[in-house]
């Protein structure tokens, strides 16, 4: 388990099967290799700054007042806080197999030379893995949309009940009336 405390791109293992991908003139595998390293890499990143995102819209959930809403949006949260979860799920397993299979295809190589490294990339199927990776981000991030649009709507309605409630206080104490404000992305 400490040994996936590394960025990807600086694990040993895969410092090596790079490393001897070069030596013997593998240029489009070493690309398709660092290719998946760099995507995996980003998405560490992407996912780890998604849940800091999450940590604050759950503190700002837990203000509101009205209980019911509060509780319907703290779901929302909860059910996009899940699918981000198993998106890391999935990309630390998939960081797991791709070390373990860089420490693999050395000792191939060590073992039986250039044509099995060669053979043994091309049996990762890079490409289809990161289609196939592409396509779980993508449902994942469909799902994590539709959450988004939900508590989009339960801000924008409550705005307008703040703007209503403000103008019903001043038309009781018998001033005027003043429009609603324009709703500010980055509050609230």
């Amino acid at each position: 388990m400490a040994e996936l405390t590394y960025t990807l791109g600086e694990h040993p293992q895969i410092k090596e099967l790079l490393s001897v991908l070069e030596q013997n003139n593998l240029q489009k595998q070493k690309e398709e290799v660092q290719a998946l390293v760099g995507y995996m890499d980003s998405l560490e990143g992407k996912l780890a700054q998604m849940m800091e995102e999450m940590k604050e819209m759950r503190l700002e959930v837990g203000k509101l007042h009205d209980k019911g809403i509060r509780a319907r949006c703290a779901q929302l949260v909860t059910a996009t806080e899940g699918k981000i979860q198993q998106t890391r799920t999935m990309v630390f397993t998939a960081k797991a197999n791709l070390i373990s299979s860089a420490g693999r295809m050395v000792q191939t190589f060590r073992g039986k030379g250039r044509s099995a490294l060669r053979q043994a990339v091309q049996a990762l199927r890079i490409p289809a893995v990161l289609s196939r990776m592409e396509r779980g981000f993508s449902h994942a991030g469909r799902a994590m949309e539709q959450c988004a649009g939900k508590l989009d709507v339960i801000r924008a309605e409550l705005h307008q009940a703040g703007s209503h409630m403000k103008s019903a206080g001043r038309a009781l104490v018998g001033k005027e009336v003043q429009q609603a404000q324009e709703l500010e992305a980055d509050k609230g």
